[in-house]
């Protein structure tokens, strides 16, 4: 099972993948939510996911900011936003994939079909 964490200043984009990982994802073990970046770079430090949801645009600190402060990215990243120009920038991170707000089931889905094919390389 993947340990996951969400980061992401909106709640409600947090409710939603939280319902989709457990609707959808049994494969996925859900750790914590973050709405504050701050909180959730620490808690990357302390413990690691295999996998972050992570926004780009949030309050005090992007996406890409929270990556950069980190010495090493161990794990894998869905970045899940309402900004579709930051796209080629996700992928210097290597990131999985880039989910558009508001997206469905089957984007989500196919996101996480995209993690575990990387993970069983």
């Amino acid at each position: 099972m993947s340990k996951v964490m969400i980061i992401d200043d909106e709640m409600d984009s947090c409710e939603l993948i939280e319902y989709h990982i457990k609707q959808h994802c049994p494969s996925l073990e859900l750790m914590a939510i973050y709405t504050n970046p701050l909180e959730g770079l620490e808690a990357i430090k302390e413990t690691p996911p295999d996998l972050l949801f992570l926004d780009i645009k949030m309050p005090s600190m992007s996406g890409f900011d929270l990556l950069s402060s980190l010495d090493d990215i161990s794990f894998e990243i869905i970045f899940i936003t309402a900004h579709d120009e930051f796209a080629l920038n996700a992928f210097k991170f290597s990131a999985i994939d880039y989910i558009c707000k508001p997206f469905n089931k089957l984007e989500f889905v196919d996101g996480v079909r995209k993690y575990h094919k990387r993970i069983k390389k």
